[in-house]
């Protein structure tokens, strides 16, 4: 939810538009009564049918958000929010056919945290890599006296703007960045880029394994590695202050602009308008490019379309006759 409290502020800051983050889903409910909004954005996991069927009935612009809850879609939801084209081509090969809105994420790089020199002495590490990659890595760094620093978990959230920073702070401590990518093919296809933009956004060279958010991010970014030998490469580049990392490193921060706060609240608010409206959004981050990888047949027997959300408990939420029901 940390996505959502930032977007909430977002969309008051820079289109003046009334926005809130609504903590549980039982509190959601209690909320139709005394306030009213036009669009309802629910993140990850949905748990109510009833919920879904009064918020169609009040005429309620209801949109799920997939993010990490990639195959349990609502037969009659408003809209389907997506972290990325091959993501969107996915949900329509598998039947679905609601609108489907793709809205990257933005950095949370608020405080404009810059690294401003590169005298390489410490490497940050983000995600997982894979066991033979990191070894030889590693190795590597031994072997110049760098020291590697893994990238810390995810923050709590009851502060996001301080987490978002306190991980902002903690990138751009480092000389350079390697950001790698999730095993599963569906993260590896539908997550956001989010650890890509944040490392680019502090100026600190990154290198990165091209996922399908990062490549619709930018298709040719310079330091993009898939093996070891190319980690290695760009790694002396950087220990070596070659003039082709400070152009990587320019290149990265326009990026990361792109992918501001403020010009993803822009692009979703475009998106939620054209529903509205009978004007025609076209988005800037529209790149309909998909990895070789992310053409997976096999992940659309995943899906599951239904407004039964499938959970034991969800069924007891719908039915018992608890004052918060609507």
């Amino acid at each position: 939810m940390m996505r959502g409290h930032e977007m909430a502020t977002g969309f008051q800051m820079f289109t003046g538009v009334n926005a809130a983050v609504l903590s549980s889903k039982m509190y959601m409910k209690t909320y139709f009564r005394d306030n009213h909004f036009d669009v309802i954005v629910i993140v990850k996991y949905w748990s109510s049918a009833r919920f879904i069927k009064k918020a169609n009935r009040e005429g309620r612009l209801l949109l799920h958000d997939t993010v990490d809850n990639y195959f349990n879609i609502p037969r009659t939801i408003g809209g389907l929010i997506v972290n990325t084209h091959a993501q969107k081509s996915f949900y329509f090969r598998a039947g679905v056919r609601c609108p489907m809105f793709v809205i990257p994420h933005h950095h949370s790089n608020y405080n404009g945290y810059r690294k401003t020199t590169h005298n390489v002495t410490s490497i940050g590490i983000v995600g997982t890599f894979p066991v033979t990659i990191l070894d030889e890595v590693v190795g590597y760094l031994r072997e110049h006296g760098i020291r590697h620093t893994l990238a810390p978990s995810a923050p709590p959230l009851k502060q996001p703007f301080l987490a978002s920073a306190s991980y902002s702070k903690f990138l751009a401590s480092q000389d350079a960045i390697l950001v790698w990518s999730y095993p599963s093919d569906e993260d590896f296809c539908f997550k956001p880029q989010t650890r890509f933009t944040m490392a680019l956004s502090t100026g600190v060279p990154t290198i990165a394994m091209p996922m399908q958010s990062f490549v619709e991010a930018h298709r040719s970014y310079p330091l993009y590695a898939n093996n070891s030998t190319q980690v290695v490469q760009y790694l002396d580049m950087i220990i070596n202050k070659d003039h082709r990392v400070l152009l990587a490193v320019a290149e990265g921060l326009e990026i990361a602009y792109a992918h501001s706060l403020r010009n993803i609240v822009w692009d979703m608010y475009g998106h939620i308008c054209s529903v509205f409206t009978p004007i025609k959004y076209v988005s800037p981050f529209a790149r309909n490019l998909t990895l070789p990888r992310c053409n997976v047949e096999n992940l659309s027997l995943k899906v599951r379309i239904s407004d039964e959300p499938g959970l034991w408990w969800s069924y007891l939420l719908d039915r018992l006759p608890w004052p918060w029901n609507p």
